[in-house]
């Protein structure tokens, strides 16, 4: 079992996987190194408890601010912290996104080495292993397939959750194989080729009004009240989700640009009807198709 600060008992965890956990800790701690760890599974099966129970067994100082639900979370995390775990859980899932980066590939690149010389551990919680770009991927130590699953005990059915499958990297390239399996897989002809072995699995607990609930290091209601918060800024004045908000994407410069070249197209077909979308090109330091395209987009510019 697993204790708290106080020697009270709170989990239990098998062999294999405090084995683990112990040599994650002493790589950050006596070898100069990171780990980096992806942890994948349905949304609802147990990664997060699961990856702060891990993130605790390797680090019994996690608290709250180092659970991450959005990048500058991650990113104060990160910088603030040495030898120590941090979780990204399923909230900032698309920071790590081929499409964020291809967007920040230099930010990232510097976190990711921000990550080695601080010696952390990170656990990146995502529904995809797939969804993870390639960057973070080859870094990858290891990834862990999260389910949930029925169950029987004492007679009868019942869901356990975070029922965990493990492949590590340095044992027989576990991560890139379990990669190019998903990859695989997802195309018909190769609905039948079988997955690399995991390492080691861990059984879940059962969920229900008779069993115990889950523990969580920094405390279950400071952790649903912060991943909660994550969702207020899409709440509008009066207290109801706001689409608008949610749809809502940062105005960048080009943005900016774009939009006083349309104002001032506009204005230049207003006082001078005599010129053509060429002239008004040129005029505006622009392609033609880009014009063409400008005002077919919004044809009563």
């Amino acid at each position: 079992m697993v204790t708290d600060e106080n020697g009270i008992e709170r989990f239990s965890m098998e062999k294999d996987l405090w084995d683990f956990c112990q040599r994650a800790k002493q790589k950050i701690h006596t070898e100069d190194t990171q780990v980096l760890g992806v942890i994948y599974g349905q949304v609802g099966c147990g990664k997060s408890v699961l990856a702060q129970h891990i993130g605790y067994a390797i680090d019994p100082t996690l608290e709250t601010s180092r659970i991450c639900f959005t990048k500058d979370e991650f990113m104060r995390a990160v910088v603030k912290s040495r030898k120590q775990v941090i979780i990204a859980d399923e909230g900032i899932a698309i920071f790590f996104s081929r499409a964020a980066m291809t967007k920040d590939s230099r930010l990232i690149s510097e976190f990711m080495a921000q990550i080695r010389q601080k010696n952390l551990c990170i656990l990146i919680c995502v529904p995809n292993l797939l969804t993870v770009d390639n960057i973070v991927l080859e870094a990858t130590d290891f990834c862990c397939e999260v389910t949930e699953i029925p169950s029987m005990i004492n007679g009868r059915k019942v869901q356990t959750k975070g029922n965990a499958s493990f492949w590590i990297e340095k044992i027989k390239k576990g991560v890139k194989n379990q990669v190019y399996y998903l990859r695989k897989n997802r195309n018909p002809t190769f609905k039948h080729m079988k997955g690399p072995r995991p390492v080691f699995r861990v059984r879940g607990n059962p969920v229900g009004e008779s069993f115990k609930a889950p523990w969580y290091p920094t405390g279950e209601e400071s952790y649903r009240k912060k991943k909660e918060s994550v969702l207020d800024k899409y709440i509008g004045d009066d207290g109801e989700l706001s689409l608008d908000k949610v749809r809502q994407k940062p105005i960048s410069r080009r943005d900016i640009k774009n939009k006083t070249l349309i104002d001032t197209n506009n204005r230049l077909k207003a006082s001078h009807p005599e010129l053509n979308q060429r002239q008004r090109a040129e005029i505006l330091g622009i392609h033609t198709d880009t014009l063409r395209k400008w005002e077919y987009m919004s044809p009563n510019s």
